[in-house]
């Protein structure tokens, strides 16, 4: 402030001179309620209240209401229409709501944003402090929309085994919101309602995406829908099958046997993949349940006697796994003779064959009273081993010399191998007796008795040699001679 002051006076004296300038201006502020939900549209209702608190002088209706976010570029204007509608004395206030919309769907849009609001935001207003104009609040989408969390995905290493669930919604109340409906996402894209899926959380089974939908209001009476969705992904996995025991025989005969885990490897994975699944095998549960370095190494050569090893099936990605028993059982073997005799046949019509019964043999020679076993015949040993190409029928078999394979079978699967020789014997030689003549006894009647044995010695003796083994029998007729 400038004095000036005038005298025609020679002298004049001046005290001091105190002026107080009181500067008459308003102070607008604005305040607004927090947003905590957001509908699926981008609608909020805002509730605001401008005051002027710190002033000297009143606020004059008209003063000018904006509100701006800070996408896609800070202070973008969602809306300056509204204004003060009353003159604010010093100390009061006046509260207002409006309705904007918060471009949530556009592309790109960020997780977080700022929702700012500005009074006098065009300056049209001289207050005592220019600086506090606006307030602004910055909103976390996961907070004021449905949000059922991250999604549950493979890749991401979270996502859980088939049969079993997983549970997923919000806290009920969180965005004084009311009702529920979940829908599901079926295979052509179309979103379905789960029938019954009226709570705020929902088990899950199956692998989809899922939505959860429910009411929020703006205001008092306007109500919007909120909503969320989630990708739940279930690990394929199914339980181990139970496998079929595997039995072995006691070869040699100490109660032990070295077992092949892995051929029921097959059997335990189902339908499942090889490449998308492991098995491992343990001799304790709890360390197949635990999936511990305890495992049998290797399982294609485990020594063991009859006993319950436990197989663990797991998937290659994610905690799926299953733990099944698999029986172990080392059987009685077949005890056959080892030490077949030879089926020696003689070979009387000099052919170079004659027809063996093998199966005779094998009841009288191989099986020594054993019951329950089956006996096959082969003419190698391989054959024998796998077997195929068996002697049939075994009762009519014609051959010479050689050597017979035969595989005897118990009902439970266990096998012994040996074998015996077929050998034809040679014809005896011997000297003929052309004629065996005696005169009539003195009863003339055309009878007397013939001493037989007493041409033993002579039929035995060939070229001037006696063979002591010759056995001489007779017989009254030729097919009783052969057969003996």
């Amino acid at each position: 402030i400038q004095i000036n002051l005038g005298s025609t006076q020679d002298l004049v004296l001046i005290n001091n001179m105190i002026t107080s300038v009181n500067s008459e201006q308003p102070d607008a502020t604005i305040d607004f309620n927090p947003v905590v939900a957001i509908c699926d549209s981008g609608d909020i209702l805002i509730d605001y209240t401008v005051s002027n608190l710190n002033s000297t002088l009143e606020l004059p209706a008209g003063v000018g209401i904006a509100f701006y976010i800070d996408f896609p570029t800070e202070n973008t204007l969602l809306d300056n229409t509204l204004t003060t509608t009353t003159n604010l004395a010093i100390g009061e206030s006046e509260s207002g709501s409006i309705e904007l919309t918060i471009p949530i769907g556009d592309p790109g849009f960020p997780d977080i944003f700022t929702l700012k609001a500005v009074v006098d935001f065009d300056d049209s207003e001289s207050e005592t402090n220019e600086t506090n104009n606006s307030s602004e609040q910055e909103i976390d989408l996961s907070l004021v929309t449905v949000n059922l969390g991250e999604d549950v995905l493979i890749v991401e290493g979270n996502a859980i085994c088939e049969g079993l669930d997983v549970e997923i919604g919000i806290e009920p109340g969180s965005l004084d919101e009311s009702g529920y409906q979940w829908y599901f996402i079926n295979s052509v894209f179309v979103e379905e309602e789960i029938l019954g899926a009226t709570d705020s959380f929902l088990t899950v089974i199956e692998t989809g995406r899922y939505i959860l939908k429910t009411t929020v209001y703006l205001g008092t009476t306007t109500e919007c829908v909120i909503s969320g969705d989630k990708l739940v992904e279930f690990i394929p996995f199914s339980p181990a099958i139970v496998p079929d025991p595997i039995a072995i025989c006691d070869d040699p005969f100490d109660n032990f046997g070295e077992f092949d885990l892995t051929i029921r490897n097959e059997q335990i994975r189902g339908t499942q993949s090889a490449t998308e699944t492991t098995i491992t095998y343990y001799t304790l549960e709890a360390d197949a349940d635990a999936g511990n370095a305890n495992f049998i190494d290797p399982p294609n050569a485990f020594n063991s006697s009859t006993t319950t090893v436990h197989a663990r099936l797991a998937a290659s990605v994610g905690n799926c796994f299953s733990v099944v028993p698999l029986e172990l059982e080392v059987r009685r073997p077949i005890a056959i003779e080892t030490n077949i005799l030879t089926y020696e046949l003689c070979d009387n019509d000099q052919s170079g064959d004659e027809i063996f019964n093998l199966n005779t043999w094998g009841e009288d020679e191989i099986l020594n009273g054993l019951t329950n076993v089956t006996l096959t015949y082969y003419e190698n040993l391989t054959d024998a081993e796998v077997p195929r190409n068996e002697i049939n029928p075994a009762n009519v078999y014609i051959s010479g010399n050689t050597e017979i394979w035969v595989r005897a079978e118990s009902p439970d699967g266990c096998t012994a191998i040996n074998s015996f020789n077929l050998v034809l014997g040679e014809v005896p030689v011997y000297t003929p007796v052309p004629l065996f003549q005696l005169c009539d006894d003195a009863v003339a009647d055309g009878f007397t008795d013939f001493d037989l044995d007493s041409k033993n010695t002579e039929i035995a003796t060939f070229g001037g040699v006696f063979n002591p083994n010759l056995t001489v029998t007779y017989h009254l007729t030729l097919l009783d001679a052969e057969a003996g």
